[in-house]
């Protein structure tokens, strides 16, 4: 049997909604409903916080802490909306994959091993690449740019934190896969 190749809206409600298994018409609708509530939430805040920005703009604060404090509410608010989808997904059982016999629930278990993989690789790049870019235009670093990529406590302790969400990236797919 052929399997049919999703397009890339596909892929990309399933990668943010963590939806897994078969993309089905009712997932589909729930995901509607859950992206449909979010979006109301966010265009209440994104009122008030134009709002709230414009009065903190024209009090005596400095721009810089005005800025600071925009900041820091758009990311509360993107980890309460995350939280919430998250919530509502796992609610539904929508990200559980289910398993029809053995095989396939190994072949479920393989992907979940290289998802995690992939997870920890991405996860342990990504940082150290972060944090070298900090580190290197710290104007207090004396350090060259050769020392700060070969430091082995650096490299050690993102390294042991690269392998916690591996693991735990496995164990969570792998608690959500049904038999």
């Amino acid at each position: 049997m052929k399997k049919l190749k999703e397009s890339f809206y596909t892929k990309l409600v399933r990668r943010i909604y963590g939806v897994r298994g078969e993309f089905d018409e009712y997932k589909e609708q729930q995901i509607d409903k859950i992206g449909s509530r979010a979006f109301l939430i966010l265009f209440i805040y994104f009122w008030i916080s134009t709002i709230s920005l414009s009065i903190l703009i024209m009090s005596s604060l400095s721009k810089d802490i005005i800025l600071f404090i925009y900041f820091m509410c758009n990311g509360i608010m993107f980890f309460i909306l995350i939280c919430y989808l998250s919530m509502k997904v796992s609610k539904l059982k929508l990200n559980i994959a289910e398993a029809y016999d053995h095989d396939d629930y190994n072949g479920l278990l393989r992907k979940a091993k290289k998802k995690a993989i992939f997870a920890s690789i991405l996860f342990f790049m990504s940082e150290r690449i972060l944090f070298l870019l900090m580190n290197y235009f710290d104007e207090y670093n004396n350090l060259s740019l050769w020392q700060l990529i070969i430091s082995p406590f650096d490299n050690i302790l993102w390294l042991t934190g690269a392998i916690f969400v591996g693991v735990t990236s496995y164990f969570t797919l792998k608690h959500k896969t049904k038999k």
